[in-house]
């Protein structure tokens, strides 16, 4: 295996290695030319400067015309040994460039043939993506001189306007028509110079837009990449500190993978399975990391779950590489109008439609449904309702969004359960996604999209208009955990709370814009996959012995929830707490005091988020 490796890695070259190849006979040939062309100038000047000589009557002599012929065939055999000595240098140092290369790739390991490959990989995308950004800077050079053109003969217009205008100054009657001729000239050349500035403007604004916009595709690809190399390597590590590297590395690139999947414009109905499989990717990584980490070894469910997560990330991977080949400013100009048939939005669609399918094979963890389900049957016990009453129920939950239309446009299985699926607009032509479930007509998700440029409501405030809305929705004893700032919006995650004990299964996450001060978007799936009453176990463990169990970190706030772990509800104190100025959440399980979880809180460029 290792010699096939070794044969496939000497009869491989780099791409990199071929463009320097290139580029170097390129440079080469180049100069050659310009010695020669220059050479060929010195020789035409003697030339010229010998007829100049005969038209004056200075005829050379025999001796002299020998003696030049003499010296100008030792200048060409000399410029003959150059080139040659010149070409015989490149050919040594080209042999001596691949003789180190072969000697790299004999001794190169399947490891570095990997990162190496990955790291060809990664150049080549941020090229792309330079060209892209030098092609916009050309289309803008290009219009910014076409522009300046047209400025050019508005201003020879106006002045071959004014000189014949000059011109007919003596004609009796027409001093009306001169001076409005003047001020229309002028008018139309102000308005010239507005529309040019504009239009340069407009041009450079696109093409940053769409750079910015561009550029998480590309990250996402490599992400996907950096995972598939990290689970390939998981799935035959034996040993617990390989696995826990390699387990580190699938957890920061699947949380890349989200922050990218967040800044792609794609709605959030056409990318919730591929988030929600980072997600869960993500989650599985940090789960398993404590399971080694308190002494456990990997059981076959963990395998399966990894080689699931190996093929559906090579699927993925598959697309996006795709996508990133053939995707140009078109397709992202397109998807941010709206139409989702173009290239992104059929490869995010593509990923919906079956791409990731879960093996039954997997019966605990992240991607077993069934484990996260406290109450499958939470809607159970609701009547069923038609489509006809939804759109009722829509306007009721979006009664403050001015809507005016609302269509049902068809059924969808979520999680379990059946929904009806609604597009509602308002008075200004704005357009929203809601999805109610069939079984009682209760909001599952709503989405909605518009810029939010300035920040006009604090967080606070913020907390206070999810709250309301979740309660014009029917959610009641909703308690805020957690909100963070992704630029101008607010995320807050809220939880059902029971008996004084928050219910970490029980969650609905709402978005709201700081702009407007309105709810842009909100999911509720896993709050109606496991909202129930629960008989609440009584802590064994008190207050007091949990915070006396901080020796480092000085506690802020101390309550109890039922948080998974491990797959199952468990009875906890969460402690927050601040250490070097640092925020933690830590979690001691209410009965045996043992620390079953660690978060901190960080500051990235999403703003604060739980790590």
């Amino acid at each position: 295996m290792e010699n096939n490796d070794q044969k496939i890695g000497e009869n491989t070259s780099s791409g990199v290695e071929k463009v320097k190849t290139v580029e170097r006979k390129k440079n080469a040939t180049a100069k050659e030319k310009r010695e020669e062309e220059n050479k060929n100038a010195e020789r035409r000047k003697a030339t010229a400067k010998e007829r100049a000589a005969k038209k004056d009557g200075k005829k050379l002599s025999k001796a002299e015309l020998k003696d030049r012929k003499r010296e100008r065939k030792m200048q060409l055999k000399a410029r003959a040994m150059e080139k040659k000595a010149r070409r015989k240098e490149m050919q040594a140092k080209r042999a001596a460039e691949r003789a180190e290369r072969r000697d790299l790739l004999k001794n190169e390991t399947a490891v570095q043939r990997l990162e190496r490959k990955q790291k060809e990989k990664e150049q080549r995308l941020l090229t792309r993506a330079k060209a892209h950004e030098r092609k916009h800077e050309l289309a803008l050079q290009k219009r910014e001189a076409a522009l300046a053109k047209k400025q050019a003969r508005l201003e020879e217009r106006k002045h071959k306007r004014e000189q014949k205008t000059r011109r007919r100054e003596h004609a009796p009657g027409f001093g009306g028509w001169l001076a409005a001729v003047i001020a229309l000239g002028t008018a139309s050349l102000a308005m010239a110079t507005v529309i040019t500035a504009g239009a340069v403007n407009i041009v450079r604004m696109n093409g940053d837009m769409l750079t910015g916009y561009m550029a998480p595709v590309y990250e996402l690809d490599g992400a996907a990449d950096n995972m598939h190399a990290a689970l390939s390597k998981l799935r035959v590590a034996s040993s617990s500190s390989d696995r826990a590297e390699l387990l580190t590395d699938l957890l920061a690139n699947g949380e890349v993978a989200a922050c990218d999947l967040e800044r792609i414009p794609v709605d959030s109905l056409t990318a919730s399975s591929l988030t929600g499989f980072v997600g869960k990717t993500v989650d599985f990584a940090r789960e398993t990391l404590r399971k080694l980490a308190s002494g456990e070894e990997l059981d076959e469910d963990d395998y399966a779950t990894i080689a699931y997560l190996y093929e559906t990330n090579t699927k993925i991977r598959t697309e996006l590489d795709r996508l990133c080949t053939s995707m140009c400013d078109k397709d992202m100009m397109a998807l941010l109008k709206g139409k989702t048939d173009g290239m992104l939005g059929k490869t995010f669609s593509s990923v919906r439609e079956g791409t990731l399918a879960v093996p039954e094979s997997i019966t605990k963890g992240p991607f077993a449904e069934k484990i996260y389900k406290v109450n499958a049957k939470a809607l159970e016990s609701y009547e069923e309702i038609s489509s006809a009453e939804g759109e009722s129920l829509v306007k009721k939950y979006l009664e403050g969004y001015s809507v005016t239309d609302v269509e049902c446009t068809g059924e969808a299985t979520v999680k379990g359960f059946t929904c009806f699926n609604y597009t509602a607009r308002d008075d200004r032509g704005r357009d929203f996604f809601v999805q109610l479930s069939e079984k009682g007509g209760k909001l599952v998700l709503f989405d909605s999209f518009e810029e939010c440029p300035a920040h006009n409501y604090d967080l606070d405030k913020c907390v206070e208009i999810a709250s309301e809305f979740l309660k014009d929705c029917g959610f009641e004893g909703m308690t805020p955990v957690f909100s963070f700032e992704t630029g101008t919006t607010a995320d807050i995650n809220f939880c059902y709370e029971q008996d004084g004990v928050i219910c970490y299964a029980d969650m609905v996450k709402v978005k709201v814009c700081e702009t407007r001060g309105v709810v842009t978007g909100a999911e509720a799936f896993p709050y109606w996959l496991n909202h129930t009453n629960r008989d609440i176990p009584t802590a064994t463990l008190t207050q007091a012995d949990a915070e006396a169990k901080m020796d480092k970190v000085d506690v802020e706030t101390t309550r109890l929830c039922l948080t998974p772990v491990f797959g199952k509800e468990t009875l906890c104190y969460e402690i927050t707490g601040n250490y070097m100025g640092e925020t933690y959440y830590i979690y001691l399980d209410a009965n045996s005091g043992k620390e079953v979880k660690v978060y901190t809180l960080v500051n990235s460029d999403a703003g604060k988020v739980i790590a």
